[in-house]
């Protein structure tokens, strides 16, 4: 059992490290276990990223990004949440929703991605992008096929379009760069190709090498920590590990293009002209954003 419970903090961590959607992240990840009106389990998780200590903005979240497992699809339905979201607070004030996390505000911040997605949330899992890169070293790099070429906006280092393999350092680059056209979505869909590089190279481990990488990952336990019970790891566990091998990730991209939101200016905290992302329906009505959600999980 001990040993069961290692593999699934293995498989939970990974998936969450490798969807950091911004630079230098930290994730935050909410876990609940949810069950469905067919009674077919399924499994959401909320993962965020954010800077981290030394780093302007270090406590907002700029990585939103909710991982719905489906086990019937076998299917991980990726949903990511845009940092720009306008949201109202408890006091009706316009903020946005990647600077909740910074105001220890993590109910509401909860409670806003469960608006948006449609699906519940709870638990949290935070994790420093500095175990990310020293992971991606433990396994040798990884390969990845750009559609794009990626530029660091700061240096111009470039990442040719096509295959390239990526050390640590690399593959921070990648999962922060939006020097592109898309911006955010550009960086959301390479840092989609990251995990599922990860997710092979990870399975393609013999069972002990697996360990020794989970073994790396508690060593390394002040770079990440969690609210999850052992309950509910083991629960998660159980429901998808005859799966895991066979569990495709399925990003399911709302943005602009979507048609379900729209983009402007407003003023928050007496800043005027602030850009934000709002939906369809106005701040906060996310009709629209769910019926386009669920539209896309098949």
């Amino acid at each position: 059992m001990k040993k069961l419970f290692f593999v699934i903090i293995f498989f939970l961590l990974i998936v969450s490290l490798i969807i950091s959607k911004f630079f230098y992240n930290t994730l935050l990840v909410s876990f609940k276990h949810t069950v469905k009106a067919n009674n077919q389990r399924d499994f959401n998780v909320l993962i965020l990223g954010k800077p981290g200590p030394g780093y302007i903005g270090s406590e907002n979240t700029d990585s939103i990004l909710v991982a719905h497992f489906v086990k019937d699809q076998k299917k991980v339905f990726l949903i990511p949440i845009p940092r720009d979201l306008i949201v109202e607070n408890e006091n009706g004030d316009l903020e946005k929703i990647n600077a909740l996390y910074g105001e220890k505000n993590i109910k509401l911040l909860l409670n806003k991605a469960s608006l948006f997605t449609g699906l519940d949330i709870n638990n949290f899992l935070v994790v420093d992008i500095r175990l990310i890169k020293k992971i991606v070293d433990f396994l040798g790099g990884i390969e990845i096929v750009l559609d794009a070429p990626v530029v660091d906006a700061a240096s111009f280092y470039y990442l040719p379009k096509g295959k390239v393999k990526l050390d640590g350092e690399l593959t921070e680059l990648v999962l922060r760069s939006r020097f592109n056209s898309e911006g955010d979505f550009f960086r959301i869909k390479n840092q989609i190709k990251v995990l599922q590089a990860l997710q092979q190279k990870i399975l393609s481990l013999s069972f002990a090498s697996q360990l020794q990488l989970v073994a790396f990952v508690f060593n390394n336990k002040y770079d990440w920590e969690t609210n999850m019970r052992k309950e509910d790891l083991l629960v998660l566990f159980n429901e998808f590990r005859n799966d895991m091998r066979d569990i495709t990730f399925k990003p399911i991209i709302v943005d602009l293009k979507s048609g379900v939101l729209r983009s402007g200016y407003f003023t928050i905290k007496n800043f005027a002209n602030v850009y934000g992302i709002y939906p369809l329906g106005g701040v906060d009505h996310y009709l629209y954003v769910k019926a386009y959600i669920q539209s896309q999980m098949k």
